[in-house]
């Protein structure tokens, strides 16, 4: 993948099979490597993946396909996830998304903020994906 950002700092971007990206003007000139995240955990890390509590994902759009991607690892150790619902995902993309993590069990809430005073709301049904244009939520797993 090439990895392009908007800033020269390279600390807000996105990934792209493509050499030209919407993500910004500034690319590394290099591909950089994708892996197979949960083959990398179990090798690497066999020892503490039980204490998997928190995935974070922010991937611009790709948040579905990445718990997809891990979903044996989730569906095993249970942990909380924060996600993004990014603002330019298809309406159906978002309805699928809450759709795949119901399938898991799992209950999702808005939330406004990373601050302490930040307003939770809670989605019940597919449609709610939609209230909001672009947000983040946390996935509590149903016991």
């Amino acid at each position: 993948f090439y990895y392009h950002s908007s800033e020269a700092s390279f600390n807000n971007g996105g990934i792209s099979t493509d050499l030209n990206s919407r993500h910004g003007k500034y690319v590394l000139p290099e591909k950089v490597k994708g892996i197979v995240l949960e083959r990398f955990l179990e090798q690497n890390f066999q020892d503490r993946l039980s204490k998997l509590k928190l995935i974070k994902i922010d991937t611009e759009g790709y948040d579905r396909h990445i718990v997809s991607a891990i979903k044996d690892l989730i569906l095993t150790y249970r942990p909380f996830i924060i996600s993004e619902c990014f603002g330019r995902m298809p309406a159906e993309d978002k309805l699928a998304y809450f759709d795949l993590l119901k399938e898991m069990h799992y209950r999702l809430e808005y939330f406004s903020d990373f601050t302490e005073n930040a307003h939770f709301e809670s989605i019940e049904r597919s449609s709610d994906m939609l209230k909001w244009k672009h947000f983040d939520f946390l996935a509590t797993p149903v016991q």
